[in-house]
């Protein structure tokens, strides 16, 4: 490797020293606004079969909606 290709490589690897915010995960709600801006509704125990499951609300709710037929 080059130092101009290790300078970028370190630089590029800052960001893996930060906190998880769950940004890879953004486009699935992870609580209950964004459940509820989705049109979703958080359902304990898992989403019935006609909806699909689209993120959790929290750790033990399910963001649902209602499956567009």
């Amino acid at each position: 490797m080059t130092d101009r290709m290790q300078e970028c490589h370190s630089r590029g690897s800052a960001q893996d020293d930060e906190p998880n915010n769950g940004s890879a995960q953004d486009d699935e709600p992870n609580n209950y606004d964004e459940c509820g801006n989705s049109n979703g509704i958080c359902i304990d125990g898992g989403c019935p079969d006609n909806s699909q499951e689209i993120g959790m609300c929290d750790d033990y709710l399910f963001c649902c909606r209602r499956r567009e037929e």
